[in-house]
């Protein structure tokens, strides 16, 4: 396995600094790093917005089971295991999608995520033991 499919945003990075210790040899090098930065944050960027899609309907939820089905939940949380892949996920601040999720449902809570990344990016993901965690 490579760093590429074991933690691609830290693939990312790495390759910018490469990028950036080389000669250019005519190579567009400024513009290469920041490509390459840019893929490494809107896979964070995707991931986090999946994340707290997950996160709002789970809050919905525990406040009125009728409001959110329990299939667009899981479907929610498919693509938080789809946008994970490539280790993604260990540069989430899971914390911060909890506190926008919570804004968009405009809902007080916790500061800290009461759920990891880990639980969210589960595919064994059980929605009423995850409810239990954010209603405690």
């Amino acid at each position: 396995m490579t760093r590429y499919d074991d933690d691609f945003v830290a693939w990312t990075r790495q390759q910018a600094t490469l990028l950036r210790s080389m000669p250019d040899h005519g190579l567009d090098i400024e513009h290469l790093v920041e490509e390459i930065e840019g893929l490494g944050r809107s896979a964070i960027a995707d991931l986090s917005s999946a994340i707290r899609q997950v996160l709002e309907g789970l809050v919905r939820r525990s406040i009125d089971p009728d409001s959110i089905s329990l299939e667009d939940i899981y479907s929610a949380q498919a693509d938080v295991i789809i946008s994970a892949d490539g280790g993604v996920w260990r540069h989430i601040d899971l914390d911060r999608v909890w506190r926008l999720a919570r804004r968009a449902v405009d809902v007080n809570g916790p500061e800290k995520c009461p759920i990891t990344t880990e639980h969210l990016i589960s595919e064994d993901f059980e929605i009423e033991r995850v409810m239990r965690l954010i209603r405690s």
